[in-house]
């Protein structure tokens, strides 16, 4: 006697619009409370009723994640394309395209959670990467923890919401929206063709010598302040140009090329003609625009990263065809183009035996500014081992003055001032650890997104490195892009299985 098994009932339209109607006047009444009640009474009535929500089980729906998709790869690609220095501001924080996607997303992604089949997605992810997101947990709690012991609470508060909010976040909203591959090559392309179009600007602006979107004037914009006036600025060292495309300062646009070359060689290595000709054009490109932004930092990253990934295509190569014989010659010819090019680069001035020191009295009074950053830095951190002094005050402590007021240039050096050697030791455990995961993943998983994860693998190594002369934190939603995108897949392999 075969057993019947009650099929399941289908939520109604009625059930179904429930969620999207509470959490639209829980927003309402939380918005109120904010502009009437004291803070601390307003967030005690905004956690509760929330809590409730997060929690429920008896409203179940479909979360969209077709337009939670949508709404991401338009929030990144406008986060690559968009000048940041082109914003709408009537007084409050400055406003994008960018940033007004993302906060749809949000809101979006924030009233999803009130699923319970959708946050059960998402608590199977983060077990199968538990270890590498207690990781994440521990360095944003740690971050936030040295803010209330910080010498300026209100900024070290500000500063850390605006790391939660515009980069820490990135890891759970895509470990529960990125399910299926195609999902998340659609993603990764997207990207890539942004990535093609800012090198693309950069060599035009290199070309030009001179800021595209200076003269660019939008209703609403100001530019009044000191860092507004720097980013619109045409940046010249020693008589040659560096361009800085979309992004703000070159060393950033450095910082961007380095985590998009390795994508290049992920569409590169593709199937199809069409493919691999547009990956190894935006890889043509996407060099030229990490040499014209005129950063070292650049050239010293570009061997390592270019070593990691001939490396791991070979190694797959070899898992593909079975002869190890493909590994040696494809090291080679790698090796020999690689030489070639650095050697092209030395006639033409680009790279000389002053590559660390300086080639110029400018850059050797950068590097000499490194220095005496460090050496202020040091003992400051061994003051403060655990805690650090709180988050944005590492300008203040070790930073020098420039045409921006404060500026401190190493991340590592701010990260141990803000928040203590624990949360640095932390921070690089989890980007380092996660990037050789993707390598080794890569190397033995012979998928396309084997290969995706090893490429954001060797971008969060090209990250890391330009981190050691770059504080500024505009691209930190790409290292957790990468960190999540390395993760994606083995939480993926789980929820399959358990279908």
């Amino acid at each position: 006697m075969k057993l019947l098994t009650p099929m399941p009932r289908r939520a109604s339209a009625t059930t179904t619009s429930l969620p999207g109607l509470a959490f639209f006047f829980y927003v309402l009444i939380v918005g109120a409370a904010v502009a009437v009640l004291p803070p601390v009474l307003a967030i005690f009535l905004g956690i509760l009723p929330l809590s409730a929500l997060l929690f429920n089980r008896a409203f179940v729906f479909q979360a969209p994640l077709r337009l939670l998709h949508f709404l991401f790869v338009a929030a990144m690609v406008l986060f690559i394309l968009w000048p940041r220095y082109l914003a709408f501001n009537f007084g409050g924080p400055d406003l994008t395209p960018a940033r007004l996607v993302y906060a749809t997303l949000l809101g979006i992604w924030a009233g999803a959670l009130v699923s319970p089949a959708f946050r059960q997605e998402l608590w199977s992810a983060i077990r199968e990467s538990k270890f590498w997101i207690w990781l994440a947990v521990a360095y944003f709690v740690l971050r936030l923890f040295s803010s209330f012991f910080s010498d300026a609470p209100g900024l070290s508060l500000y500063q850390i919401a605006n790391e939660l909010f515009t980069a820490v976040l990135i890891l759970p909203i895509v470990l529960s929206i990125y399910r299926h591959p195609p999902q998340i090559e659609s993603m990764a392309f997207w990207i890539f063709l942004a990535s093609v179009v800012v090198a693309g600007l950069a060599i035009v602006e290199w070309t030009l010598s001179r800021t595209l979107f200076s003269n660019v004037s939008i209703p609403g914009m100001r530019v009044d302040s000191e860092w507004l006036q720097n980013a619109v600025m045409d940046k010249v060292r020693a008589g040659k140009y560096r361009a800085q495309s979309t992004f703000s300062h070159p060393l950033l646009l450095a910082e961007f090329m380095m985590f998009a070359l390795p994508l290049t060689l992920y569409v590169a290595a593709g199937k199809g003609f069409w493919m691999r000709s547009l990956g190894v054009t935006g890889l043509l490109l996407c060099l030229a625009g990490a040499v014209v932004t005129g950063s070292r930092s650049t050239l010293i990253a570009l061997p390592p990263m270019l070593l990691l990934a001939v490396v791991m295509l070979a190694t797959r190569q070899r898992l593909a065809d079975g002869r190890s014989s493909a590994l040696g010659m494809f090291i080679l010819f790698c090796t020999v183009v690689g030489l070639l090019g650095f050697a092209v680069l030395l006639t033409f001035d680009f790279v000389s035996l002053e590559l660390v020191t300086g080639r110029s009295a400018l850059e050797v009074s950068s590097t000499n500014t490194r220095l005496q950053m460090l050496r202020q830095g040091v003992p400051l951190i061994l003051e403060r081992p655990l805690l650090g002094y709180g988050p944005g005050l590492s300008a203040y402590l070790a930073g020098v003055s420039n045409s921006l007021g404060l500026t401190i240039d190493s991340y590592y050096l701010s990260l141990a001032l803000d928040s203590g050697l624990v949360c640095l030791i932390i921070f690089v455990l989890l980007t380092a650890g996660v990037a050789v995961k993707g390598f080794v993943s890569a190397t033995r998983d012979s998928s396309s997104l084997g290969l995706l994860k090893g490429m954001m693998g060797v971008s969060l190594i090209g990250m890391l490195i330009i981190k050691s002369i770059l504080s500024t934190p505009h691209n930190a939603p790409l290292i957790f892009l990468c960190i999540a995108l390395i993760l994606v897949p083995a939480a993926n392999q789980r929820i399959v299985r358990k279908r």
